[in-house]
């Protein structure tokens, strides 16, 4: 869209913003008898305020080139007359829109000296990231924590209780890591259990020294300070590894991360060394294969590699981390659902490559 030189036509109205007055209204526009409801989007965690819902769900959808969406909330009109005829990708690199909602104009007021303290205060710039990232930490552990309730009731109905029979770990001396640090060890501790339980000959160092420049070799390089582990850089490993808080003593902590990946990564683990060796066999056992995809889903669904009071906490004390915990999760994601032999043949490699570096099976 910057290429084009656009003259706002007369819709959407002036007003698209904090009314006619701009954002500069007066005090007396908010504080009437009767006041306006405006409605309030976020994209990036910038409000945008207008004074119908549809303005400002069409307004990003603009901006994330969404423009289906845009003229069905009424820019129709708009776009025609500015000559844009193709909304390309969204301007954002990583555009993430919400629903409006509506809000009274003491809210609105809160907003428009929300944005003002923003553009003109001195050093409030850093005090408002810490609260946006204060508020990305509180959502993300209330979203967090309620999908460990969801998936601990789902284990219930298996007649698997958590408390009862998964232990808990007690709270490190060194204090809780945002993402589980056993991510850069997991690929390697699948290899290592297929080895143990139907690799006759050869123990991890002698194949992975026949093979060092494999998927097999690569899976063992979680902690390496350089360089790629499926599908992790090494700054996202490093993030893995450093991003550590200290929860205080006199505050309640659930090791919710802890308890949920302990007993999912095993279901993982055990299910993708028996595809591993069905795989080498040349069988075929849907059960086991639903069930491994079905585990990585639950995996990156319920985010349960990252431990949400821990996050909270990184978050507000270090409101520059965000966009690294963004970059930092899909990498986990995406090495996570390589362990889904519908996704990916990573598996099917690591058998191939153990062959070719002369395992022998039984």
């Amino acid at each position: 869209m910057a290429k084009y030189a656009v003259r706002m036509p007369s819709h959407p109205p002036a007003d698209l913003f904090m009314g006619s007055q701009g954002l500069h209204p007066p005090e007396e526009q908010f504080m009437g008898m009767r006041p306006r409801i405006l409605w309030v989007g976020y994209v990036n965690y910038v409000p945008l305020v207008g004074t119908s819902a549809d303005m400002v769900d069409g307004f990003i959808a603009l901006l994330q080139g969404d423009r289906k969406t845009a003229e069905a909330k009424g820019y129709k009109a708009f776009l025609d007359s500015a000559g844009i005829h193709d909304l390309k990708e969204s301007i954002f690199q990583n555009a993430k829109g919400q629903t409006v909602v509506g809000c009274s104009a003491k809210v609105s007021k809160d907003i428009n000296d929300y944005i003002l303290q923003a553009v003109q205060k001195p050093g409030a710039s850093a005090s408002i990231k810490a609260a946006k990232a204060a508020q990305a930490g509180a959502d993300l552990h209330k979203d967090l924590s309620t999908s460990f309730e969801t998936l601990r009731g789902k284990l219930k109905e298996r007649g698997i209780d958590l408390l009862r029979d998964v232990m808990q770990n007690k709270r490190s001396n060194r204090g809780e890591h945002v993402f589980n640090n056993a991510l850069l060890g997991f690929y390697g501790s699948i290899i290592d259990l297929f080895i143990e339980r139907h690799v006759t000959n050869g123990n991890r160092v002698t194949l992975v020294d026949r093979i060092p420049n494999s998927s097999v070799s690569d899976a063992f390089q979680g902690n390496a300070p350089d360089g790629e582990h499926i599908n992790l850089t090494a700054d996202q490993r490093r993030n893995i590894r450093t991003w550590v808080v200290h929860i205080p003593d006199n505050v309640v902590y659930i090791p919710i991360n802890n308890i949920l990946f302990s007993y999912m990564i095993e279901i993982i683990r055990l299910n993708a060394v028996d595809y591993m060796h069905l795989f080498r066999l040349r069988e075929n056992n849907e059960n086991v294969l639903r069930i491994l995809a079905q585990s990585v889903e639950w995996m990156n669904m319920h985010r349960v590699y990252l431990d949400p009071q821990a996050a909270e906490i990184c978050f507000f004390q270090n409101p520059g981390h965000i966009p690294q915990f963004h970059i930092t999760e899909d990498g986990v994601q995406r090495m996570l659902r390589d362990l889904d032999p519908y996704r990916s043949g990573k598996l099917r490699d690591f058998v191939n490559q153990l062959t070719l570096a002369g395992a022998g099976f039984h």
